[in-house]
């Protein structure tokens, strides 16, 4: 029996072949990809539009030399940041812009100012920026929203 199937000449497979066989299953292909691109279609209808608005702030090291003047900055730029974050995010500073912006009118009616001040903690991102030498330089806060003004 392992003599005849030594016997058989084995053809070369070439592009020919594939092209052939990529012509007879077309469908397997095509159907696939678009159900796929329906799917993604209809998805893009049905899930609602997030709004993304972000800045970048830069934070920079101080350049007059330490034997000339004496810095008045305490601690490191790690420090800096950290504090700056918690100053963005803070309960007084995120109520007063909602109040300011009348952000969030329908939660404020039936939620108390700390789940709304939640809320708008949980639409806000933000992300540190390293340089090449991996040192944070800068920091980018983002707000999303469903609505585009309020975003912005």
């Amino acid at each position: 029996m392992p003599e005849e199937f030594e016997e058989q000449a084995v053809e070369p497979l070439d592009w020919r072949y594939y092209l052939a066989l990529g012509r007879r299953r077309i469908w397997y292909f095509l159907i696939p990809f678009f159900l796929g691109w329906v799917v993604i279609w209809s998805m893009s209808w049905v899930l609602p539009s997030i709004y993304r608005s972000g800045t970048l702030i830069l934070v920079e090291q101080p350049t007059v030399p330490q034997q000339f003047v004496v810095s008045n900055v305490a601690g490191d730029l790690q420090q800096r940041l950290q504090s700056i974050s918690q100053q963005i995010l803070s309960r007084t500073h995120l109520w007063r812009i909602i109040e300011g912006l009348k952000l969030y009118e329908k939660q404020r009616q039936r939620l108390t100012p700390d789940e709304v001040v939640a809320n708008m903690r949980k639409d806000i991102e933000i992300e540190l920026v390293r340089d090449n030498r991996q040192e944070l330089t800068a920091f980018n806060i983002y707000y999303s929203s469903r609505e585009p003004q309020m975003a912005q």
